[in-house]
């Protein structure tokens, strides 16, 4: 008894609806990212999707969703899918509703895979669009009524109509399921300079914020059908997410890490160690920035890598070091004479390295390591863009000119 009354209720679902609503949503989703400057993407408001610029349609888009294995699995000359898109774009060229000299696109998605030979792998394969029209005049019409009212509406258009209208039909069949559409768009906003560790994130709050605008603006109507979103406030808002999801504070993860001992020799002979040595810094300063060295290369490397800090944001941070280091050296310089000796020069060279060394810089607000301000200083001095030595730059440079011992004994 309890059987009979579970499938009589479930006669009366709309499992394969629902299916087909949420990949119109994901699908808009996914052409969001398409927009360019100026453009909007509407929804139930003119088709399935459009785009539009200026207020004019220039692309219309049917989504066809399949799921099961008692839904039909091909796009074949007899497909309702088929007519039924064509047909409703014919009968709006027809009525002038559907403006052929602006709409540059008119593109079918669906789950379905293509029959061999048919009107739709024609389209698919970019078959010439008179011998396209020629095979739909000899079809012989579909049994489903109204798969054939879609056919005739396509036969009823004049000869130059139905050309124009096939040339600008693009078909895109075997698209992916409602969890590959997700994939998909995670593999977007990566592209977009999410973080790696919050792309799962970044797709709720995605799905949520397109979830709400079209459920908002639906009920309140604004006296037009279905949804317009333009480029510029999904472009606000991804900006909006990608800013909530980035965190404040970045992993210390090398705070207690040693220098390993097969690369304490190379970085001895780094540029930034032959900066201290301009400068006669102590074996004690030389080694405290070795470590230094080391381990703010390795935080910001891995970072870099894990993608939980973005090249741009450590270009801004190295330019604010330099910008305080150059405040800091030339009012080193200002008290230094011109004719200084060299003892001089060294001994006010050390002072301002100490100055620099004691600088606590963070790279974000919630950074509480100061070992990452001293140590991406040697960076920058290994790089020449900050030195200690009032006359760092050319001691460099003629140190550079100086014959090795391989010049000397070829």
């Amino acid at each position: 008894m309890s059987r009979k009354k579970s499938d009589a209720l479930s006669q009366h679902t709309a499992v394969s609806a629902l299916s087909g609503y949420l990949y119109q949503l994901q699908q808009a989703a996914l052409h969001l990212f398409a927009l360019t400057e100026g453009e909007s993407l509407g929804i139930e408001v003119v088709d399935d999707l459009h785009v539009e610029r200026s207020g004019q349609a220039i692309e219309h888009r049917q989504v066809k969703y399949h799921q099961g294995a008692s839904r039909p699995r091909r796009l074949s000359n007899r497909s309702l899918d088929l007519w039924k898109t064509l047909g409703i774009w014919a009968a709006a060229i027809a009525d002038g509703s559907l403006d052929l000299s602006r709409v540059q696109r008119l593109v079918l998605l669906t789950r379905a895979s293509l029959a061999a030979k048919s009107i739709a792998s024609m389209i698919a394969s970019g078959e010439d669009p008179e011998k396209i029209s020629a095979t739909i005049l000899d079809l012989q019409p579909p049994k489903n009524v109204h798969a054939r009212e879609g056919l005739e509406a396509v036969r009823a258009l004049s000869a130059g109509q139905r050309a124009t209208l096939i040339g600008r039909l693009e078909i895109y069949s075997t698209q992916p399921t409602l969890q590959g559409v997700t994939s998909e768009l995670k593999r977007r906003l990566r592209n977009h300079g999410f973080h790696e560790r919050t792309l799962d994130l970044a797709i709720e709050r995605t799905y949520g914020w397109l979830w709400e605008l079209v459920t908002t603006r639906l009920d309140v109507g604004r006296g037009r059908a279905g949804v317009l979103i333009a480029e510029a406030e999904f472009h606000t808002a991804q900006c909006r997410i990608r800013d909530e999801l980035t965190d404040t504070e970045l992993p210390a993860r090398y705070l207690a890490a040693q220098v390993p001992e097969s690369e304490i020799k190379c970085l001895e002979q780094k540029l930034f160690m032959r900066q201290l040595a301009l400068i006669d810094a102590s074996q004690r300063v030389r080694q405290r920035s070795v470590l230094a060295y080391f381990r703010a290369s390795a935080e910001r490397t891995e970072w870099g890598e894990r993608g939980e800090i973005l090249p741009d944001e450590l270009l801004r941070y190295d330019q604010d070091l330099t910008e305080r280091w150059e405040t800091e050296f030339d009012c080193m310089c200002s008290g230094v004479p011109l004719n200084a000796a060299e003892q001089e020069l060294r001994r006010r060279g050390l002072e301002h390295f100490y100055v620099i060394e004691r600088l606590d810089v963070p790279i974000r607000s919630g950074w509480l390591y100061r070992y990452l301000t001293s140590g991406s200083y040697h960076i920058l001095a290994d790089r020449r863009r900050v030195g200690w030595h009032r006359d760092f730059a050319a001691r460099l440079t003629a140190q550079d000119q100086q014959p090795t011992e391989e010049d000397d004994h070829p």
